[in-house]
């Protein structure tokens, strides 16, 4: 009867069990380490971490460079003394050249005014009265009367010669141009203008460079060459 009882097991505990027991122990065991080994590289950090006083260096440089702005500001202060030196003397010449404008009037007349001032060097008075004496023939001296206007009786010594424009010319273009020319003491052409246009642009252009290569004959009034406006026709037409 006994024989027929189930023996009961005996408890075996493997390895992996005995693990699995120990392994909570084992990470509590490694964080205290970890934890150890933090709080010796903390220790340690300091003395390397000890050469932050570096940035002040820094600061100083940069407060050295601030108190440089006022040098610039001395600089305008000298400037303005300088500008202020040549005002002074240019009022002083104004009062004396007022006086210069009546021998410049007189600069026509200066061969006339020159033996008149020898002649009274012992009466102060006497050229004070000399400049008013010298400025009346001035005006017998500068006779600007304007050219007359001439309608004929001047000759050509030199006729003007217009070139038809080709394009003028086969277009069938046609008119006359009327100049005012006005001819110096040696007749010569001294200015052109437009009396009348032939309201073609290129006929116009031919006329005046006609009439800017002729030669005219001097006008002679009372034995005297003078100057004088000339009414010139330059007629443009087409031959059959």
């Amino acid at each position: 009867m006994l024989s027929s009882l189930p023996l009961s097991p005996q408890r075996t505990v493997p390895g992996a069990a005995l693990l699995r027991r120990a392994q909570p122990a084992l990470l509590v065991l490694a964080a205290h380490l970890g934890l150890l080994w933090l709080a010796t590289q903390m220790h340690a950090l300091p003395a390397s971490t000890a050469k932050p006083p570096v940035p002040p260096t820094v600061m100083l440089a940069l407060l050295e460079s601030a108190p440089q702005p006022p040098l610039p500001a001395t600089s305008p202060h000298p400037a303005a003394p300088v500008r202020t030196v040549p005002l002074r003397p240019t009022p002083m010449p104004h009062p004396r050249q007022a006086v210069a404008p009546a021998p410049a009037m007189v600069t026509s007349a200066d061969t006339s005014s020159a033996p008149s001032a020898p002649s009274a060097p012992s009466s102060p008075t006497a050229p004070a009265s000399a400049p008013e004496a010298a400025a009346a023939p001035v005006t017998p001296a500068a006779p600007m009367i304007r050219p007359p206007v001439i309608t004929s009786g001047v000759q050509y010594l030199t006729a003007p010669q217009p070139v038809y424009p080709a394009a003028a010319r086969r277009r069938g273009d046609e008119g006359e141009v009327l100049l005012r020319v006005l001819i110096d003491a040696q007749g010569g052409v001294e200015q052109i203008a437009m009396e009348r246009s032939s309201g073609i642009a290129s006929l116009d252009q031919a006329a005046r460079e006609a009439v800017r290569r002729a030669r005219f004959q001097p006008y002679v009034e009372q034995g005297r060459a003078l100057p004088a406006y000339v009414v010139v026709p330059i007629k443009f037409q087409l031959t059959q």
